[in-house]
C-alpha cells in the first residue's frame, strides 16, 4: 500500500513539474513574441485567431451572398485578435485604445455611484478571474466551439443569440443588459438573413433550417428589407431564396434561373 502511494505521489509530482516546465517555457516565449508574460488571455486569443481563420477559409466554399456574414464575423475576429496579441507593438494612442478595458453597454453611471459610496459592499456582477486562471478562457473557448457547432447544425441565425445568451449568463451580466445583447445579436443576424444571405439560417452541414419568425415577400431584397425588419412587417420568402437555401449547388451559386415571387400555396 505504501509502495503504491509512493508511486502515485511520484507520478503526480513528476506531472506537476512537467506542466510547470511547459508553462514556464511558454511564458518565456510569450515575453519574446508578445513583449509581455504569456497568460491564459493569450491562449484564448490564439484560439479565437485559429477558429476565425478556419471559419473564414471554409466560407470560401459558399456562394458570395452566403459567405458574406461569416466572413465579416471571422474577419473582425481575426483583426481584433491580432490587435490584442500585438498591442505592445502598436503606437501609444492606438495601444491605449486597444488595451484599455471596457464594460459592456457602458459603465459611467456605475462608476459615479461607486465613487459616491466607496464603503458600500460590492454586489454580484460580471464574472472576474485571475489572468492566469484557466477557467475563464476555457469556458469562453468552449462556448466558441459550441457556436461553431450550432452554426454547422442550425445555422448562424439562431446560433448567434444562443451564444450571446450563454455567454451573458456565464459572465453574470444583468438581466436587462443580457436581453439587450441577445436582441442586438439576433437582430444583426436577422438583418443579414433578410437583406444579404438567407442561407445563414440553414445548417451548413445538415441542411436543416429552423422556422424563421420574420419573412420578406417578393422581389429582390434591398434597403426596404431593413425597414421591414424594423417595422416588424411579415411576408413570404422568395422562390429564388428558397431554392438557394435547399436546392442544388447550381441553385446556391445562383446559376440556375429562378423567378422572384412568393411561393404559391398548394
Amino acid at each position: 500500500m505504501d509502495d503504491t502511494d509512493t508511486v502515485g505521489e511520484t507520478v503526480s509530482r513528476t506531472s506537476r513539474e512537467g506542466i510547470e516546465t511547459v508553462t514556464t517555457r511558454l511564458s518565456d516565449a510569450g515575453e519574446v513574441v508578445f513583449r509581455e508574460r504569456g497568460t491564459m488571455e493569450h491562449v484564448l486569443l490564439l484560439c479565437f485567431l485559429v477558429a476565425a481563420s478556419y471559419m473564414f477559409w471554409e466560407a470560401s466554399e459558399f456562394a458570395a451572398s452566403a459567405a458574406m456574414f461569416p466572413r465579416l464575423t471571422a474577419g473582425a475576429t481575426i483583426v481584433l485578435s491580432l490587435l490584442l496579441l500585438g498591442r505592445n507593438y502598436l503606437p501609444g494612442p492606438l495601444r491605449r485604445f486597444v488595451a484599455e478595458p471596457a464594460q459592456l453597454l457602458g459603465g459611467d453611471e456605475d462608476d459615479v455611484e461607486a465613487d459616491e459610496q466607496p464603503t458600500e459592499q460590492p454586489t454580484a456582477g460580471a464574472y472576474t478571474y485571475d489572468i492566469d486562471d484557466p477557467r475563464g478562457p476555457a469556458v469562453t473557448a468552449g462556448l466558441c466551439v459550441l457556436y461553431l457547432g450550432l452554426t454547422f447544425t442550425i445555422g448562424m441565425l439562431y446560433a448567434t443569440p444562443i451564444f450571446v445568451a450563454l455567454f451573458a449568463w456565464w459572465a453574470g451580466i444583468g438581466r436587462q443588459r443580457s436581453i439587450a445583447l441577445v436582441g442586438v445579436g439576433f437582430l444583426t443576424a436577422l438583418v443579414f438573413y433578410l437583406v444579404i444571405a438567407p442561407e445563414i439560417a440553414v445548417g451548413w452541414y445538415t441542411g436543416w433550417e429552423p422556422p424563421v419568425p420574420l419573412f420578406i415577400g417578393g422581389g429582390d431584397t434591398s434597403a426596404w428589407a431593413t425597414l421591414t425588419v424594423l417595422a416588424g412587417v411579415g411576408g413570404g420568402r422568395t422562390t429564388c431564396e428558397t431554392a438557394r437555401s435547399h436546392g442544388t449547388t447550381a441553385d446556391r451559386e445562383g446559376t440556375t434561373p429562378c423567378e422572384h415571387g412568393v411561393n404559391p400555396n398548394p
